[in-house]
């Protein structure tokens, strides 16, 4: 009975010895594994380049709104501005806001048809001013047109969707016909799904649309609707490392995203054509760092046409490559204008209704 309890004793003294040793290992392993991270995250929070300016806003263009996120924000002046941090002169610019939109100060009496812009802060024309945006450019170029300027910094193809079921569009637009423009850039699929990094920034509170038996479903905004995903990303984005490679999620887009997108921009198109029949309907495309090409295939398909911005470029389908952008990545006012002439003189500016798809 001795030696029974005695190599008892030593059986659970082998165990726990064994237990304490993979616990020690694997407790170690953890150790070590997240002191790499650490350093590793360290290493990059050092080597991300300082900013070379800050952005100095007396008030932002947007304001939040429950079901779109974010509306252009009260009417008035307001100036923006890039302070340099190596002392350069600031680079101001000042935009005007009226009856929700930017407001677009063209002459002329004889408009009798309509230019709707939507898209975001490339529309919007975020670090120029009234008389520099591409609104403004094409308004010039085409005396018959009122440009209208519906593009909000951020926003992407919800925005115009919201716009044009709440009938917002025919309450501020005089003219009876006239044309549409969509800005979509490669990375709008990012925000038409809630992908990062622009749900870490703002679009958390985007409005989230989703397919049920191919009809677009509003679940509220990201962050509410898909809770689990949010700590995902809000736990990804605090690394440095993740920040500095570009490690964002999703990494690809699956057919489901693209269809969300170009769904959006249907129904869209639907909604134009119900409020104006005889209305040109125009998809302009640019920046394929995100892939525009499944959408564009999609849309042209669906019998819309498409006008790729690299064409007044040279093929450069980059904005940062132009040589002709502010501090933050957009345009300034001769990029826009380059685009106004290039879209002033298109042949689908000019051609008959006959592709529009009834």
């Amino acid at each position: 009975m001795k030696e029974n309890g005695e190599r008892k004793r030593s059986r659970m003294f082998l165990f726990c010895a064994k237990a304490f040793s993979v616990i020690a290992g694997v407790f170690s392993f953890l150790l070590v594994f997240f002191l790499c991270c650490f350093m590793i995250d360290s290493f990059f929070h050092y080597i991300t380049p300082a900013e070379k300016y800050k952005l100095v806003e007396e008030k932002a263009p947007v304001k939040y709104d429950q079901k779109a996120g974010f509306v252009i924000n009260d009417d008035g002046t307001y100036k923006r501005s890039f302070v340099f941090r190596d002392g350069s002169p600031p680079l101001d610019s000042t935009f005007t806001l009226q009856n929700g939109m930017r407001h677009t100060p063209v002459s002329g009496e004889k408009r009798d048809k309509f230019a709707l812009f939507f898209g975001d802060s490339f529309t919007f024309g975020v670090g120029v001013n009234d008389t520099e945006t591409l609104p403004y450019y094409f308004g010039e170029e085409q005396p018959g047109y009122t440009p209208y300027n519906f593009g909000i910094p951020g926003g992407s193809v919800q925005h115009m969707y919201l716009k044009l079921q709440g009938k917002e569009i025919e309450a501020k637009v005089k003219e009876q016909d006239g044309i549409a423009f969509y800005w979509f850039f490669g990375f709008h699929t990012r925000r038409a799904v809630g992908g990062m990094p622009a749900f870490n920034r703002w679009a958390d509170m985007m409005p989230c649309f989703e397919l049920e038996e191919d009809q677009l479903v509003y679940k509220g905004n990201f962050r509410d609707a898909h809770p689990r995903r949010a700590l995902l990303y809000d736990l990804l984005y605090k690394s440095s490392t993740v920040r500095y490679l570009n490690l964002f999620l999703p990494r690809t887009f699956s057919e489901y995203d693209y269809q969300v997108t170009v769904q959006l921009l249907l129904e869209s198109y639907r909604l134009f054509k119900e409020s104006c029949p005889n209305g040109k309907f125009i998809l302009l495309m640019w920046d394929n760092r995100d892939s525009y090409t499944p959408v564009q295939k999609m849309i042209s398909e669906a019998g819309i046409p498409v006008i790729l911005i690299k064409e007044f470029f040279f093929g450069v389908d980059n904005p940062l490559e132009t040589g002709q952008t502010v501090p933050d990545g957009h345009l300034t006012g001769p990029g826009y204008q380059r685009i106004a002439k290039g879209l002033a003189a298109h042949s689908l500016l000019s051609a008959s209704a006959a592709y529009e798809k009834k």
